[in-house]
């Protein structure tokens, strides 16, 4: 006899798709920073005309609600984050998003990896900044040494 109540657990295979996509991409990080270098030459006049007024950082522990308030902070015409889209090649944002513009990979809404109920796409924020802290921060994650960051802390 067969259980009415019975649950099925689907394999997330576009998340574990996209994180090893990332990887491979992270395989190849001199490769990868020599294209960003590129592309912001590339950009530069365009990136010179955006001003950064007061950057706004959200921070707190897992499963605590940042995850929300980065999505409705997203949605305001004058605020942006990167985007699931931009997880393989963070340092290539413009050229990754003209890739994908291409597709139409990853355009429906998927719950997230965590199965919260949270349904994501490639549009959708996401917090990606601890891989610009390991990249631009090399001991960001030491705890012998104290990581506060203060005045004195600087990398243009």
């Amino acid at each position: 006899m067969k259980s009415k109540n019975k649950v099925s657990i689907k394999f997330p295979l576009r998340g574990y798709a996209g994180y090893g996509l990332t990887k491979f991409f992270n395989s190849f990080k001199s490769l990868s920073f020599l294209f960003d270098r590129i592309e912001t030459m590339y950009m530069l006049k365009d990136i010179n005309k955006l001003d950064i007024d007061r950057p706004i950082y959200i921070i707190g522990l897992a499963r605590a609600g940042t995850t929300i308030i980065l999505e409705m902070l997203d949605k305001h015409p004058d605020l942006t984050s990167h985007k699931y889209k931009h997880l393989p090649m963070l340092f290539l944002p413009h050229l990754f998003s003209q890739i994908t513009e291409l597709t139409k990979f990853f355009t429906k809404p998927i719950e997230r990896v965590h199965k919260d109920g949270i349904f994501v796409t490639r549009e959708s924020p996401k917090a990606v900044e601890e891989k610009f802290w390991q990249h631009f921060f090399n001991n960001s994650h030491n705890e012998e040494i104290s990581n506060i960051i203060n005045k004195t802390i600087s990398n243009p």
